[in-house]
């Protein structure tokens, strides 16, 4: 401690002890001999002190919860609740200079003491009590308190002062900031940064497309080899573990090159490389082609499959609420990049929703307004503020609902992706352990009406 700071404490000490500020202090006695009591308390009074006497342990702690108490006498040996009890819980609450404690004991052994202080106790003092040093003790004690309170508060003080100061050098900070922004150099050197971004998204695109052929040849050889060797061709007598292990290996490649399928085509499309062949399809009949290559995965986890369409309600035109409604839907879309859609929707719902779940899809159709298909689950959802991270490429919400699934995060946003350039948009609500809504809304002029 520096000369500058003792003789700050020496300054604070000496205006304590010349207010006399203890005087106006509460001393908190408590001993279950009534004697004792009083003469303490008298003693006390002489200094001015104010005091509250309570005869058990009980008694105290009510007294400090309701009451200001500066310090506490307090007999260690109660019955019902012992000193050592009174401290345990005094001090889960008050440090030992907001609120000090001075046992009263008729032990003296270094065991009982040394089992006060361990319990928080500041000072000691032996049965029978000599008053002068009791009182010499409680003054000492109330002196360092209030020092202790008035160092704080003039931390406290330093402390707003350095926080005010603080905020200005940031304000400051933030104005240079600016500045230097707003500076030529700076902003050519941005401009730069943002000219290799955009290279480096590019090389990024290229480098995916060029890879197309380099992946898919040996993937494909692996489907095909893995194939001849999953339908038997080898005889009876192959061992049934060749034809399991070929059907991994085939279910395996299968999966990898839909991955590797679903990075090219993302990055084609971030690439502005890839075009739409639209022609005429009927969705519902698409809608089941996707169902028929699931139905495995619906029927092993005993989805609850409903549908609800609309346009099937009606076998002739009919005006309803200004809209003609049509019993089949026929679209001008690309039919492989649209069962691409429904089928990375239906498998997402089919890997979040537990074991027999319910998927529902909605179609709607309507002339005027455009064609809505939903597509609504009761899996483990997403919560509102990550909706827009997984649209994002490569995102996957860390939780511990979801990180025991596998996925590279690319079906969403590929979604995302293909429905916008149908003219389309694709919305996303979710909530967590209710479910998750996908919606698909197309345009009118992608209806096809004879």
């Amino acid at each position: 401690m520096c000369f500058k700071e003792v003789g700050i404490i020496n300054q604070i000490k000496l205006k304590i002890e010349q207010n006399e500020k203890y005087k106006n202090s509460v001393v908190l006695v408590v001993d279950d001999n009534l004697d004792n009591r009083d003469i303490l308390c008298r003693w006390l009074g002489r200094k001015n002190i104010n005091t509250i006497n309570v005869e058990s342990g009980k008694e105290a702690l009510e007294v400090i919860q309701n009451k200001k108490v500066d310090l506490v006498f307090l007999d260690l040996m109660m019955p019902n609740m012992s000193g050592y009890d009174v401290l345990d819980i005094i001090r889960k609450e008050y440090p030992l200079w907001k609120l000090p404690v001075i046992v009263a004991t008729a032990k003296v052994d270094k065991d009982s003491i040394l089992k006060a202080f361990n319990k928080g106790a500041n000072d000691y003092i032996t049965k029978p009590i000599i008053f002068p040093v009791a009182i010499s003790r409680a003054q000492n004690l109330l002196v360092q308190k209030f020092l202790q309170e008035e160092i704080m508060e003039i931390n406290s003080k330093q402390e707003t002062i350095i926080n005010v100061k603080t905020f200005e050098l940031e304000k400051t900070i933030s104005e240079l900031k600016v500045e230097i922004v707003n500076n030529q150099k700076i902003e050519k050197e941005l401009r730069l940064a943002k000219d290799v971004a955009e290279i480096a998204s590019q090389t990024k695109s290229e480098f995916l497309a060029n890879m197309s052929h380099e992946l898919r040849t040996p993937l494909n050889a692996i489907i095909g080899f893995s194939e001849i060797m999953y339908s038997g061709i080898f005889g009876e007598n192959t061992k049934d573990r060749v034809t399991e292990y070929s059907k991994d290996i085939n279910d395996s490649a299968i999966h990898l090159l839909s991955i590797i399928n679903d990075i090219l085509d993302l990055s084609k499309i971030e690439a502005q490389d890839i075009e739409l062949v639209e022609d005429e399809v009927n969705l519902q009949k698409l809608i089941g082609s996707a169902l028929s290559i699931l139905q495995h995965s619906f029927d092993e986890k005993e989805i609850n499959l409903e549908m609800d369409c609309q346009c099937l309600e009606s076998v002739d035109l009919k005006i309803d609420n200004d809209c003609r409604w049509l019993k089949s839907v026929d679209l001008k879309i690309d039919k492989r990049r649209f069962k691409q859609i429904i089928l990375n929707l239906l498998s997402n719902a089919l890997k979040f929703t537990p074991h027999r779940g319910k998927i529902k899809i909605i179609l709607e159709c309507c002339l005027e307004k455009g064609l809505t298909l939903t597509f609504q689950d009761t899996g483990i959802g997403i919560s509102p503020e990550n909706i827009i991270k997984v649209l994002e490429p490569f995102a996957q919400v860390e939780s511990g609902l979801n990180r025991s699934y596998e996925g590279t995060g690319l079906g969403l946003p590929l979604v995302n992706a293909l429905i916008e350039m149908h003219g389309g948009v694709f919305t996303l609500k979710s909530e967590l352990n209710v479910g998750t809504t996908a919606i698909i809304w197309l345009p009118p002029f992608r209806i096809i009406f004879d």
